[in-house]
């Protein structure tokens, strides 16, 4: 099973979905939609919509949404050598994580934010590779903002991501990319994070 995982055969992708379909089968009927006002703008919106659509159609919707995240999960870390080795553990871990938790076998925004938040990080380790990434800042800022408009305790997120902002554009882009920063180049991700709100 261990080595099944860890070889490169593309084929391995396909089981995830039935992975993380058997650890969900128990509790398909029963996953309620998270519905408490107040934490998630974002989310108030599209509740009432989710309501009005068939039970198995949201709880195929949010069952896709985690087998994606899952395989783009695993697709980040190998793309950037997060990990020493490619192999498909980081997904198969995912997807055990989130099985596991009753809180996330429900339809809930966090699930949306775990969405969110893997395409910041796509975007932000994007940055190290170019010596221009204001496009990549910009996209950043905004999925922390959709993030924070999904759950808004995400909002110290919004804080800390503004800080390692600053060691990125500093440190990194600064010294070893050596291209100038202007004002405005500086100001782009806090701009981009209001654009939503």
């Amino acid at each position: 099973m261990i080595r099944f995982f860890r070889s490169q055969q593309p084929a391995v992708l396909f089981i995830f979905p039935l992975i993380a379909m058997l650890l969900w089968l128990p509790s398909w009927n029963s996953m309620s939609i998270y519905g408490t006002p107040g934490l998630a703008p974002l989310w108030d919106f599209i509740h009432p919509l989710l309501i009005k659509l068939p039970h198995w159609m949201v709880a195929l919707l949010f069952f896709t949404i985690t087998t994606f995240c899952a395989i783009y999960f695993n697709l980040f870390l190998n793309r950037f050598e997060v990990i020493f080795r490619n192999s498909y553990f980081p997904a198969l871990f995912y997807v055990l994580l989130i099985a596991s938790s009753s809180y996330f076998i429900t339809i809930h925004p966090i699930q949306l934010v775990n969405l969110f938040l893997l395409l910041f990080l796509n975007e932000f380790f994007h940055c190290y590779k170019q010596p221009h990434p204001f496009t990549r800042l910009f996209n950043a800022g905004f999925f922390v903002s959709l993030i924070c408009l999904f759950w808004l305790p995400m909002v110290p997120l919004v804080i800390c991501s503004f800080f390692i902002h600053r060691l990125i554009m500093y440190i990194f882009i600064h010294l070893f990319c050596s291209s100038p920063l202007y004002f405005d180049d500086k100001l782009l991700y806090p701009k981009s994070i209001g654009i939503p709100g």
